[in-house]
């Protein structure tokens, strides 16, 4: 049986997605993944892992590509949402892999929903400890959160890439533009972190890699 607390965090996840469903096909596609999922009879569950730890780690041993958003590791430049120093859980992605596999591994039911925080630093502080371990200063501009909901933000070198994924010219780099605005609120705003229930605590022998250790790895 499922917890009150656990099923209104629940409710507050889809409610989330919903709001930024509109401009954000991620969150849309989630949207309808679940949607397809209740449908069946499968036992599932959704794992939020927060933010890739390795977009943010040159060298660290990964199977994802470094995205160059927020904080770009190529241009030794950042864009960062509000002040820069919200909190923000970010995981590496072979973490996830152990967590996902302990979970499997169990016999109990699994809940709806499971949450997962490597480490917990702010973007101002991914930008510190990229300038520490690549050697260089990054230059660094902040974007309002009124800027954000206007769906703009500052432009970034990775999104002329992103842009042409989606059509291209102006109508794509709007497009990319209002994405990483919705994206960037999303963070500043919180609404990236949640309480639980964590996969930390259901496995505490798992220590996951911080953001501190992860460059400590590749110096």
């Amino acid at each position: 049986m499922k917890s009150g607390l656990v099923l209104n965090w629940e409710g507050l996840f889809i409610f989330l997605f919903n709001r930024h469903a509109a401009v954000n096909p991620i969150a849309a596609n989630m949207l309808n993944v679940i949607a397809k999922l209740e449908a069946t009879k499968l036992e599932w569950s959704v794992i939020r892992p927060g933010i890739f730890l390795d977009y943010y780690v040159k060298d660290l041993p990964s199977y994802v590509k470094q995205s160059g958003i927020i904080v770009d590791l190529v241009n030794h430049f950042a864009a960062l949402p509000g002040t820069g120093e919200t909190p923000v859980p970010m995981t590496w992605t072979f973490d996830i892999g152990k967590y996902v596999a302990a979970l499997v591994g169990t016999s109990d039911t699994w809940e709806r929903y499971y949450y997962i925080r490597g480490d917990t630093p702010s973007y101002g502080k991914v930008v510190a400890a990229a300038e520490k371990g690549l050697g260089v200063k990054f230059a660094v501009s902040y974007d309002s959160v009124e800027t954000l909901r206007k769906g703009e933000m500052t432009d970034m070198p990775a999104f002329e890439g992103l842009a042409a994924a989606f059509g291209g010219g102006e109508q794509g780099m709007t497009f990319v533009k209002k994405l990483m605005a919705s994206n960037a609120l999303w963070i500043e705003e919180g609404d990236a972190d949640y309480p639980g229930p964590f996969l930390n605590e259901m496995f505490p022998e798992i220590k996951p890699v911080t953001l501190e250790e992860a460059w400590s790895r590749v110096a």
